[in-house]
């Protein structure tokens, strides 16, 4: 029944698009006319509460070819074919935020670069837009033919990752950096929600990853390897969650040298803070899934020989 469900012309497609755009529109609407955007605050609250509406359609664009990987069925084989639908969505979500923006800095200018404005969210923020441009017109074949397929697929997983990134980043300071400054603000339930489904997403295509690896290779391991791998996944679903209890032991090493430091207030992301977690988690699934074989193994495949 789920099946014939999801293949219906109405969940699929542009009328997928359309259902789904609707109510994003309309709650963004309406509250950008329940809110006096004579307001600078008004303003600002209405550029995070339009992210709130975008965000959840890159995690499932993040999520959808390793879903088909890892759970084979109707629902996965309906997302991937629906992906690039969902995508664009998120784009309509984002053309909101860029409305508010626009008006914040360029109706309020003094409260926009005294409060708001800061030189690498500017960077980021930047960069993901051009991302999302060159992805949703490499969406559509006119333009997508114009390129070849390595160029297309360049433009997409990069922009893809740099999306997830930034909004993943976000809701990890928000959890683990500000509310532990002077003055800061408790997390809020969407910002626990945001951060653990985002940080679901990329492990899900660390798994779906993994998994591919195990099929297409046969291969041993040392016991010593499978420990380090299984201690690197371990810790680093620890650090997920304790973000603020090593955040500052962390930075002491990340900011030694004077231009790492620097390098911090113009690189995106850098230095990497919000995602050391799941970097370890990616590498022990890959000394899991390594090719590897220990002395006793090739002494005895030697002996053999």
């Amino acid at each position: 029944m789920t099946k014939n469900f999801l293949k219906l012309k109405y969940f699929n497609g542009w009328y997928l698009f359309l259902l789904l755009s609707f109510p994003l529109c309309l709650f963004n609407f309406l509250t950008m006319n329940e809110y006096d955007t004579k307001s600078p605050e008004n303003i600002s609250y209405l550029i995070s509460y339009s992210v709130r509406w975008a965000v959840p359609f890159i995690y499932i664009v993040m999520m959808a070819s390793s879903l088909r990987i890892l759970f084979p069925g109707s629902f996965s084989a309906w997302l991937v074919r629906n992906r690039k639908y969902i995508g664009l969505i998120f784009a309509l979500g984002m053309a909101w935020q860029a409305l508010f923006i626009f008006m914040l800095s360029n109706y309020h200018r003094d409260y926009y670069y005294n409060e708001v404005f800061y030189f690498r969210d500017e960077i980021e923020g930047s960069i993901g837009y051009i991302f999302l441009t060159l992805m949703v017109a490499t969406s559509f074949k006119k333009i997508a033919s114009k390129i070849n397929s390595y160029q297309w697929k360049l433009i997409q997983k990069s922009g893809l990752y740099f999306l997830w990134a930034y909004a993943f980043s976000v809701y990890w300071w928000n959890l683990f950096y500000y509310p532990f400054q002077q003055g800061g603000v408790s997390p809020r339930l969407v910002d626990y929600i945001f951060y653990w489904v985002g940080f679901i997403a990329f492990a899900v295509r660390i798994a779906a990853w993994s998994k591919s690896k195990i099929k297409s290779v046969q291969f041993r391991q040392s016991l010593a390897l499978r420990c380090v791998g299984y201690t690197f996944v371990l810790l680093g679903i620890f650090m997920a969650g304790t973000g603020n209890l090593w955040l500052g032991a962390v930075n002491k090493i990340t900011y030694y040298f004077a231009f790492s430091e620097e390098t911090s207030l113009w690189l995106p992301f850098w230095p990497l803070e919000p995602f050391f977690s799941l970097i370890l988690i990616a590498s022990g699934a890959y000394l899991l899934t390594s090719n590897k074989f220990s002395l006793l193994d090739r002494a005895s495949a030697l002996q053999v020989k």
